[in-house]
Parts: C-alpha cells; sequence; structure tokens
C-alpha cells in the first residue's frame, strides 16, 4: 500500500484543497494515489474516433517492480514536500503503471501546493497529449516554454536508464511536445486545409530541430518536421528538412525515426522496415513504425489505399500511448477516419493489450 497520509502531507491538502490553475482536470479531492483500482482495467481516455482506450494490462512481474518504484518515489515526495523534481517522479511513475489520469491529477495538485513549474508543466502537457486533451496540453506547455526560457539548460533523466545515458534536456523537450500537441492539433482539422495549427507544428519543429544537442534528439525533430511539411502540401520543405539526416549519424535510441528518414530520402527501402519479429516490430517501435510507413506510402509512394489501411491498423495496436498511434488517430480523424474505420473493405481484428 501507498504512504497516503504521507503524501496528503505532501501536498499539504485537505479535502477542501481545490485551489489549481486547472480546475476541470481536478476530478475527486482525494489524492489521486488513494484511489487506484485494483480489480479492473479503467477507460483513461477516448482516441480521436472515440474508441475506449484502457489501461494496459501489466504482467505481475513488472506491475510489482513499477509499484515499488512509485512507492519509493512517494516516499522521497513525502520526505521532501518542496521538491518540485520529487513531486515529478511521482508523476512519471504513475505514468510508467499507465495511470495517466491520476497522474494529470496529481501534476495539478503538485502545482496548487508548489506553484508553476516548467518542470511540472512540461510534464502535465505531456500527459494531456497522452489523454488527447490538445488544447489544455498546448497551455500547459506554451506556459513552461515561457518558464524554461530563464533556466539554464538541464537534462532530464531516464526513466527506463538507457545505454548512451540521458538524451535529452528540459527545454528540449518542452519544444518536442509542443510541437507535436501543434502538429495533432493540424491533423484533427484537416493539415491541407491550411489549419494555423499546422503552420505553427512547422515553426516550432524547425525551432525543435535548431536547439537539438545530440543526433538522436535531431532526427527525432527532423522526422516530425518532414512528417508535418508533408501533410502541409509543401513537399520540397520537407525533402530539404530530411537532407540533414545521413546514414552515419550517432544513433543511439531513435533508430526508427533514423531509418524511416532515410527511406524518405531514397536511402533505404521502405519494405526492409516492414514490421516483422525483432525489434522494429515491438512495442511502441510498432507504432512509429507502423504510423512512418503510413506516411511513406502516402507522401512518397503515392498509395493512398495502402496508407490508410497502415493509420487504420497503427490507430488500432495496444500501445495507445504512443505518438505513432496518436498520430494515425489524428490524422485519420482529419481525414474522415470515423467513416473509414466503419466502411473500409480491409478487415482487421481488434487488438487489445492482453493479446
Amino acid at each position: 500500500m501507498l504512504l497516503a497520509g504521507s503524501l496528503a502531507a505532501l501536498l499539504g491538502m485537505s479535502a477542501s484543497c481545490t485551489q489549481t490553475n486547472h480546475t476541470e482536470a481536478q476530478r475527486t479531492q482525494t489524492s489521486p494515489i488513494e484511489a487506484m483500482p485494483t480489480d479492473s482495467r479503467p477507460t483513461e481516455a477516448a482516441s480521436f474516433l472515440g474508441e475506449p482506450l484502457r489501461r494496459p494490462e501489466l504482467s505481475p512481474e513488472k506491475l510489482a517492480r513499477l509499484t515499488s518504484d512509485l512507492n519509493s518515489a512517494t516516499t522521497n515526495a513525502a520526505n521532501d514536500p518542496s521538491s518540485v523534481e520529487a513531486a515529478v517522479w511521482v508523476g512519471r511513475r504513475l505514468s510508467y503503471l499507465g495511470r495517466y489520469r491520476e497522474a494529470v491529477d496529481w501534476y495539478t495538485l503538485a502545482i496548487s501546493r508548489l506553484g508553476n513549474s516548467a518542470y511540472l508543466l512540461r510534464h502535465r502537457g505531456h500527459r494531456f497529449i497522452t489523454l488527447r486533451q490538445l488544447d489544455r496540453a498546448c497551455l500547459d506547455l506554451a506556459q513552461a516554454q515561457q518558464l524554461a526560457r530563464s533556466l539554464p539548460e538541464h537534462v532530464e533523466p531516464d526513466g527506463i536508464p538507457s545505454p548512451g545515458g540521458p538524451r535529452t534536456t528540459l527545454q528540449g523537450n518542452i519544444d518536442y511536445h509542443l510541437a507535436l500537441a501543434f502538429f495533432l492539433q493540424g491533423e484533427c482539422a484537416g493539415a491541407k486545409n491550411g489549419s494555423l495549427d499546422a503552420a505553427a507544428a512547422a515553426a516550432a519543429w524547425r525551432q525543435t530541430v535548431d536547439r537539438a544537442n545530440n543526433d538522436d534528439s535531431r532526427v527525432a525533430a527532423i522526422y516530425w518536421l518532414a512528417i508535418t511539411e508533408f501533410e502541409r502540401g509543401h513537399a520540397a520543405a520537407a525533402m530539404q528538412a530530411l537532407q540533414r539526416v545521413h546514414a552515419n549519424m550517432e544513433i543511439l535510441e531513435n533508430r526508427t525515426y533514423h531509418q524511416l528518414c532515410l527511406a524518405f530520402k531514397g536511402d533505404l527501402a521502405a519494405d526492409s522496415l516492414v514490421p516483422k519479429d525483432g525489434p522494429l516490430g515491438l512495442g511502441v517501435d510498432r507504432a512509429t513504425l507502423g504510423f512512418g510507413l503510413a506516411m511513406h506510402a502516402r507522401h512518397i509512394a503515392m498509395n493512398e489505399p495502402l496508407a490508410m489501411k497502415r493509420l487504420i491498423e497503427t490507430s488500432q495496436l495496444p500501445e495507445w500511448a504512443s505518438f505513432g498511434v496518436i498520430a494515425s488517430e489524428a490524422v485519420l480523424k482529419g481525414n474522415d477516419g470515423a467513416s473509414a474505420l466503419s466502411t473500409t473493405a480491409i478487415k482487421l481484428p481488434r487488438l487489445d493489450s492482453n493479446q
């Protein structure tokens, strides 16, 4: 069991504590940590296409490990109630358990206690993207961006340590997630309709590319910039952005983004990236690859039926918190995707997290 009393002390809250910048996001007056259902998978959100998105089912071993991590983070936050970093880690640990709504509530309560913080707003904004609440994501991330301007560049620790060590910064992550939120809003509205969000996304991705301080960060931002320009109908601008990607970049983490960029340039055969057993066919990489190959089919191969097939397949993957799934939903919505899902002749099984 988690330390409910310690959490209440951390937040300095009572049942009447309701002051928050996003009061509509605070659904209960009890600590979100105390509200964990243990016997079911609740619906965390709805997709852009109206499908319920349920909390992922975890293996007993993974659930025990992540719960232990959350308990440790909770203890740390209770022991240091003035620490923004400790509060951030409780929200991150909740998110790794798939408890995204609780993470948002936790960040909201932490902000009400500790004040606006670039760190807290950056992570709440990210989880608003996960929950498909793009307006709230943009508000949080834009405010975080303003607050972060006065801070020194800060490397963000990885939740799951990687061999190359942390590769991203607070400022870079804020830029990245704000650009993504603009992109998703533009896609939901139909990117080729001259959406202001699509134009804002392109500008934000360029800023993210310029801020990148390593090839992993750079290639991820270039990938999304190219996709944004393709979707806006600016193919020449997309290809110009891709010219900065080459085979000899130092890529430690974002291998799938790197390979997709090379495929867009024609330096790598897209057919060689078809999902299969192995690293390219598993987990979040599967969603990243599915969306990327859909965009390749649409903008490079000029095969719209194949693009739609891959978008639909990717939108149904169980990794619904991944950006590839979220982007697939947004593109489908902007292309009357709800109708496509109901009328397409492509017969696809409905994937679920427990399969």
